[in-house]
């Protein structure tokens, strides 16, 4: 009889859950409650001032909201780009069902990113509630909630964020189904979930696959330290794991979705061809970024600052001794690996962008410093100051709060780097477009106004009224839509030409300053009469017509000025039909072309270029014009003989340059430009 109890007692442990340190004092609704109130802290964290802080979009964030846009209209975007976004389908599907609800707005956006930051606190205590117990799991939580790593990424349109949530939705599944005491059609359902989980994380972001290797470690682990349960559910975890990972292999096998690690494997690459040092050095950065100091990028972080301040990085690495001294307990072991496999891309790369190659790790590295203060409260050694010890910790939690609010809201969210990071000056002028239910016709003058740049940011941020907006950099072009009236907004790192003003009698209407301490700190808003310029500049400059460049572009006026050693150039163009150009290849986002203006001496070799397009083509549209101004230096003295003057336009990734007719005739593809003036 005593055999065969101890013999049951043995089965049934192997059913059990891994040993967890009991919960104690803590009634159910007073658990509840905690969760509760830890949940409303990190929504406070996550969503105050969301549409302010961070002050705009940057190129990175417009990427992704342009995929998630064209998935809530119901369209296809798919470019063969580099970095290109329309590889990871997760967030773009996720982004873009919040979008159908609550429109196609850099808000909604960061909404979407927020809820997936709230979710991580939520399961994070799920899941350390199922493996650690109640203490550790309320701790992780709170810290989650408040950490500056955890709030600053879920505020982040970027389709990164996704990635921690979906992993832990992974782990959870998992350990109901190996641990839990579902019956046989629950525990499978557990193995689906799980299935899915894996393959919808792989979907995600290039840093998450990493951590994919935990699960066949876990499987090793079990084989190692727990054959019995490996026996029982080891061949149902490798089939699940299997299936979740075979879901994804289309997607995994596509190159593009290995865009990001290819651009950033150098020191992988340096390793194998016999220099190890790049990497000893990332690894070592990458390590550093936990306690040290962390990722260099304003973009991404307060530069230099650690995810743990000290007394968290204590409670830390005591956390992590734990873990090691309890490896053989299969929940520790797991976090262990977790934490191994997540940071390897940050090993890889080091502390540049760590805030987001390591992202996967973040519940991870909430939960050791947990399980430190869990285990110095419960030591008998220290039981007279448990309570005190516990005051440690939650003053220790209350002062991260206090930090990162500091942190965040007052410090790097008003710092004049991260506004002009964030494109604080476009924000302001799109937010003005936006409010005005009759903007009409607006012209944008940015310093990158292609597509996925510029433009990107302004159709997430322009929803309202009737604005018809045009993208230009006036330092270069002015646009000149078919209209009798617009207005022209020109930021002061995109300024308007002045002699581009005064050719097209552009009326300054006001001066906007934000902050004296921008480093962009106003725009300036002109009113334009594009009709009236057009048929002003065909008396001022020189006719050039019937010259067209590959049946889409015309020059329709010109004038060369050679002063000082320098020639200045300027040309009318006018738009003739923009699909003559065909559709851009799926390497771009729209075709990228570039007017080259030459000077030649008398033996027709170049003495003079400058090669520039401040009116992309990106934006052309039938009937528009455009002024261009272009300058570069000549040589003083010049050499003998009459210099010539000559145009082209060609395509900036092929090179090839587009064909000229005159008159209807082929005529090669350069154009000379004989409108030399005084």
């Amino acid at each position: 009889m005593t055999s065969n109890g101890r013999s049951g007692s043995a089965a049934a442990n192997t059913e059990a859950a891994p040993p967890k340190p009991h919960a104690r004092g803590l009634s159910p609704l007073a658990e509840l409650l905690a969760v509760a109130t830890i949940l409303l802290v990190a929504a406070l964290f996550r969503f105050h001032a969301l549409d302010a802080i961070p002050p705009g979009l940057t190129h990175d964030e417009a990427d992704v909201g342009f995929y998630a846009a064209a998935f809530a209209r119901g369209e296809r975007a798919e470019y063969d780009v580099p970095y290109g976004y329309a590889y990871e389908p997760y967030g773009r599907v996720s982004a873009g069902l919040l979008m159908r609800a609550l429109g196609a707005t850099d808000l909604a956006l960061r909404a979407h990113q927020a809820l997936y930051g709230l979710l991580v606190v939520g399961l994070t205590y799920v899941w350390a509630r199922a493996a650690f117990g109640r203490f550790v799991a309320l701790s992780a939580a709170a810290l989650a909630a408040v950490l500056f790593w955890i709030v600053f990424t879920s505020r982040m349109a970027l389709n990164s964020q996704p990635a921690p949530a979906v992993f832990l939705v992974a782990v959870i599944a998992l350990w109901r189904a190996l641990y839990g005491n579902a019956p046989g059609r629950g525990r499978m359902g557990w193995w689906v979930v799980f299935a899915l989980a894996v393959a919808a994380m792989l979907h995600v972001y290039e840093a998450t696959r990493a951590a994919w290797f935990a699960f066949p470690a876990f499987l090793i682990y079990l084989l190692l330290a727990d054959r019995n349960r490996l026996r029982r559910r080891g061949p149902t975890f490798a089939l699940a794991l299997g299936v979740g990972t075979a879901l994804a292999l289309p997607h995994l096998l596509d190159p593009g979705a290995w865009g990001r690690t290819d651009a950033l494997g150098g020191a992988v690459s340096a390793f194998f061809s016999g220099a190890p040092g790049p990497l000893v050095t990332n690894a070592l950065q990458g390590l550093g970024t936990l306690t040290v100091s962390g990722d260099t990028l304003i973009t991404y972080n307060l530069p230099g600052q650690p995810v743990l301040w000290p007394l968290l990085a204590a409670f830390f690495y005591l956390g992590l001794a734990v873990g090691v001294a309890r490896v053989r307990q299969p929940a520790y072991a797991f976090l262990l690996l977790w934490l191994a496999f997540g940071l390897v891309p940050t090993l890889v790369i080091g502390a540049y962008t760590s805030t987001l190659h390591s992202i996967v790790v973040q519940p991870a590295v909430c939960l050791l410093p947990a399980i430190g203060a869990a285990w110095l409260a419960a030591r008998p050694a220290t039981k007279r100051l448990g309570r005190y010890l516990a005051a440690l910790w939650v003053a220790a939690l209350l002062l991260t709060a206090g930090i990162t609010w500091r942190d965040y809201f007052a410090v790097w969210g008003e710092a004049a780097d991260v506004r002009a990071a964030y494109f604080h000056t476009l924000a302001a002028i799109t937010a003005r477009v936006d409010a005005d239910p009759g903007a009409g016709v607006v012209t944008i003058s940015s310093p990158f106004p292609e597509p996925p740049l510029d433009p990107f940011i302004g159709a997430l941020r322009i929803r309202e009224g009737d604005a018809d907006v045009r993208w230009m950099d006036a330092r270069r072009a002015v646009l000149l839509p078919p209209a009798d009236d617009a207005r022209l907004f020109a930021s002061a790192d995109a300024p308007l030409d002045p002699l581009l003003a005064d050719l097209l009698d552009a009326a300054h209407v006001e001066r906007v300053t934000l902050r004296p301490n921008d480093l962009n700190p106003h725009y300036d808003v002109f009113r334009l009469r594009p009709l009236d310029a057009r048929a002003r500049l065909a008396e001022v400059l020189q006719p050039r017509e019937g010259a067209v460049f590959g049946g889409a572009l015309a020059m329709a006026a010109c004038h060369v000025a050679v002063r000082d050693g320098a020639a200045e150039v300027v040309t009318l163009w006018a738009v003739r039909d923009p699909d003559a150009l065909g559709a851009p290849p799926l390497t771009q986002y729209a075709h990228a072309l570039t007017i080259t203006v030459q000077a030649l001496d008398a033996a027709g070799a170049v003495i003079g270029q400058e090669d520039a397009l401040g009116a992309p083509a990106a934006g052309w549209r039938a009937g528009d014009m455009f002024l261009h101004v272009h300058r570069f230096a000549l040589p003083d003295p010049l050499p003998p003989g009459p210099v010539q003057f000559i145009a082209g336009v060609y395509d900036r990734a092929s090179l090839a340059r587009l064909p000229l007719t005159l008159d209807g005739q082929p005529a090669g593809d350069a154009l000379t430009l004989s409108c030399l003036g005084p």
